[in-house]
């Protein structure tokens, strides 16, 4: 991770690297028309803890007015150090089981 100033590097991992979490969820209980009942009734069915994620790669911005609906979309490739599943009771179901703050 360079800065644009003076093109130096970022030496220390904790100053770019963070922890991720992505939730499964499973089908939100619906009481009128299309309104949820509450976020509470949305089950958690698996989660995934990414640990140490960090950008190697960041595509360009394409700016048009192609899309009237899109600002801007652009792709980022992540890597991790590790990562974890879990159910949603947060049991480890894959992975290390170990947690680390980055």
């Amino acid at each position: 991770m360079n800065k644009h100033e003076d093109n130096a590097g970022e030496l220390n991992p904790a100053n770019y690297q963070r922890n991720m979490k992505v939730y499964q969820l499973g089908k939100a209980e619906i009481t009128e028309g299309i309104k949820f009942k509450s976020a509470e009734s949305i089950k958690v069915l698996k989660q995934y803890e990414f640990y140490g994620t960090f950008p190697t790669s960041i595509s360009a911005i394409d700016l048009s007015y192609d899309q009237a609906d899109t600002i801007e979309e652009f792709t980022v490739d992540l890597q991790v150090q590790w990562w974890d599943a879990r159910d949603g009771d947060n049991n480890t179901i894959l992975g290390s089981g170990e947690s680390e703050t980055f």
